[in-house]
């Protein structure tokens, strides 16, 4: 059974890590953003001839344009991901006085 200190950090992972998503989504243009989310987000993912519709764009454009938002987000999140460990390690605070955003602290650092 994981402690409680575990499962806070757990929790505070998860939120860092949605926090990191929301921004890097943000970031998108609306069309680029509801074309991943619908296709990588959704339970339920929408048809390429669909998306196609939708965005009148060509079918095998959707992936395209899929593609090259992942990436974007990957590079994002990796950017974000390095800024906070180097910010980490520089005050010399590991894991037990990581320093996060304020909307996400669930214990007081």
């Amino acid at each position: 059974m994981d402690s409680l200190e575990d499962s806070v950090a757990a929790y505070q992972e998860r939120e860092f890590q949605q926090g990191l998503l929301v921004s890097a989504l943000d970031e998108l243009t609306e069309r680029k953003r509801k074309i991943f989310v619908t296709r990588r987000m959704n339970e339920e993912k929408a048809t390429l001839g669909k998306q196609g519709q939708l965005f009148q764009i060509s079918p095998e454009r959707v992936p395209q344009i899929e593609h090259s938002v992942f990436a974007k987000i990957q590079k994002i999140v990796m950017k974000e991901h390095q800024r906070v460990t180097n910010s980490v390690f520089k005050n010399k605070k590991l894991f037990t006085g990581f320093i996060l955003p304020k909307k996400l602290r669930l214990i007081p650092n």
